[in-house]
């Protein structure tokens, strides 16, 4: 049976020119930020801060590319929301990231359970200094509140501990002065 030159050609030639070409792009591929590639508290890539939008948002440099944090399983009070008021102990917790964090390097661990982004392109992510894990420092301290978004995340319970710890201390937004009686 003979194959017509046409036939050879769709059958044959064009999808191996076509799984060559893959191949080829997949070893030129573009530079990018890969949460899921980098995903570990251990990872050696250290991220300098730049600066801190509010208690649970800031923004890392890598390589001269700037990235926007939100920080997994912790809800700061408000100071800079397009639809909400400056809440109680909101202006302390974004102080306190600063002094923490301001001109640190920090590592960075993704958790998969939670995705990549928020629906606002932040990147979700657990930030690391040394051993102290920062999501759940602003917790212990009393600067936010643990947050569950939608699913289960990876130091759930410790965080839930943190604020329980918090509330009974009535450290921070869980003291007296943002207390209504």
């Amino acid at each position: 049976m003979k194959i017509s030159p046409k036939r050879f050609w769709t059958s044959i030639v064009a999808p191996l020119l076509l799984f060559g070409l893959l191949f080829i792009l997949s070893f030129l591929g573009t530079e990018t930020f890969e949460p899921s590639t980098l995903g570990t508290s251990d990872n050696t890539q250290q991220y300098l801060v730049e600066r801190i939008v509010d208690g649970d948002t800031l923004k890392l440099s890598s390589d001269g590319e700037s990235l926007t944090i939100r920080l997994i399983g912790i809800d700061a009070p408000e100071t800079k929301h397009p639809t909400k008021q400056v809440e109680c102990f909101g202006k302390e917790a974004t102080a306190f990231l600063t002094q923490l964090l301001t001109d640190q390097y920090v590592a960075i661990e993704f958790d998969p359970s939670q995705g990549e982004t928020d629906r606002y392109g932040r990147l979700l992510l657990y930030i690391w200094l040394e051993d102290r894990l920062i999501n759940e420092e602003m917790i212990i301290n009393g600067y936010a509140s643990e947050y569950t978004y939608s699913s289960v995340y990876k130091y759930q319970q410790r965080f839930k501990s943190a604020e329980k710890s918090a509330r009974e201390k009535r450290l921070g937004l869980w003291g007296d002065a943002c207390i209504s009686y």
